[in-house]
């Protein structure tokens, strides 16, 4: 059952395996580094085209759907606010949220707040929150009055070089999208989901093969999918505003009260947050925030965070890590698809509110215009693919070495790197109704 032995066979035909203190770490040459990723690459190709690993993004749904009595209950058309300046097509609204004065570190919280939940496309969201705090800010200080721009300009504690926000973890993991805020629009929270089996594998593969050198073994992967930090249910306790709501999200909490599960998620997480986006559908995702708040379709442009085979960094054993692969044998595909995952977990109900919630603002919005708005997105998303992609400058290179002078051309860490590109590509655009 489990794939060691083959592992060993591919990298020993490569004769690597006596160069690898653990069986992925990098090594200080490139050449060292393209044997890897080739031995890597033949194996995985192999055993896909013999039907012994599914890649992730060929994972399938389950059949178990316990969710579906609460769903139609538990989902929402999520708010939009007016235009505060519709007298004035001239200019754009000035944001409720968007403030030089308050902070988005004390309560009540103002700004924009993102919920980051990982592995739900959150670093790459983590730049979609900060160019937005960014370029509303901009704007916003585009139209004040000239005296206006003098005093801001002049104070530097309150100079508006982006609007109050949160894109960390830790705002999340430490409870903090549950202290007092001001009510929307005054404050946005919102955050993105991903469906369960594919967030929790690439919490595996992230964490531990890619960062820590685990051989993805059957034996390995399912031990860790099992015992993790309690991976079943991760996104619905990391979106919870308090520690004492978790209780209501463990395994047998869930399978004897399922309808106590769905009533916390309605009015604690899909009630409590603003907007909650999907991984899976993340064109559509963005397309809906930026009509819910008056957003330029460029407000949400950025590169993506982390790419399949290139390199990131992390708290492993290398300062920049490969970041391999997911993939899934029959007997981890076995287990995924099973009760034993599938009917106690919390994410699979949370997920399929949220993908409601979604479908119904769409709905709401009119479907033409939320694929305009889409379309929209997407042709400029390619713009600045082709015009800045190779230009980026990331934490890690393609190489897996580390670039310090990343810190100059993303907004934090891997967040919107190549942002001043995008923003000369873009310009300042336009005012979009």
């Amino acid at each position: 059952r489990g794939h060691g032995p083959k592992y060993a066979v591919a990298l020993a035909l490569l004769g690597i395996i006596s160069m690898m203190p653990n069986w992925f770490i990098a090594k200080e040459t490139s050449f060292e580094r393209n044997a890897f990723e080739l031995a890597l690459n033949a194996f995985i190709d192999s055993q896909q085209q013999n039907g012994s690993i599914q890649m992730d993004e060929q994972a399938h749904e389950p059949h178990a759907n316990w969710w579906d009595p609460y769903i139609d209950s538990i989902s929402r058309v999520y708010p939009s606010y007016p235009d505060t300046d519709a007298a004035d097509r001239g200019t754009l609204p000035r944001h409720p949220w968007c403030s030089s004065v308050e902070s988005a570190d004390q309560a009540p919280l103002t700004g924009i707040l993102y919920s980051k939940v990982h592995k739900a496309s959150s670093s790459t969201c983590a730049g979609v929150n900060e160019r937005i705090a960014h370029r509303v800010a901009q704007r916003l200080l585009s139209i004040l009055p000239a005296h206006e721009q003098a005093v801001n300009a002049s104070n530097t504690h309150k100079r508006l070089h982006a609007c109050p926000r949160q894109s960390k973890h830790d705002f999340a993991i430490e409870k903090h999208h549950g202290k007092e805020r001001k009510p929307f629009p005054q404050s946005i929270l919102w955050s993105v989901v991903r469906y369960p089996p594919k967030r929790d594998m690439s919490q595996v593969f992230f964490t531990y093969v890619s960062r820590e050198g685990m051989e993805p073994t059957d034996k390995n992967i399912l031990y860790k999918l099992r015992t993790y930090l309690n991976l079943r249910g991760k996104q619905t306790r990391f979106l919870l505003p308090t520690e004492e709501l978790e209780q209501n999200a463990t395994d047998a909490t869930v399978r004897s009260h399922p309808d106590q599960l769905a009533d916390i998620i309605k009015t604690r997480i899909i009630q409590h947050h603003d907007f909650i986006g999907i991984t899976e559908r993340l064109p559509e995702s963005l397309a809906v925030m930026t009509l819910l708040w008056n957003l330029d379709p460029t407000d949400v442009l950025v590169l993506s965070a982390k790419h399949t085979g290139g390199y990131s960094h992390g708290k492993g054993k290398v300062e920049c890590a490969l970041n391999v692969p997911t993939f899934r044998s029959p007997a981890v595909q076995a287990y995924l698809d099973s009760d034993e995952y599938i009917g106690g977990n919390p994410d699979f109900l949370l997920y399929h509110a949220v993908n409601k919630s979604l479908d119904r603002t769409i709905e709401a919005l009119g479907k033409d215009r939320v694929t305009k708005r889409m379309d929209e997105i997407q042709k400029w998303q390619a713009i600045v693919e082709r015009e800045c992609a190779a230009s980026a400058i990331y934490p890690c290179s393609v190489n897996g070495t580390d670039q310090p002078e990343s810190k100059n051309d993303c907004y934090r860490r891997d967040w919107g790197c190549g942002y001043r590109c995008v923003d000369r590509v873009t310009g300042e655009g336009q005012v979009f109704d």
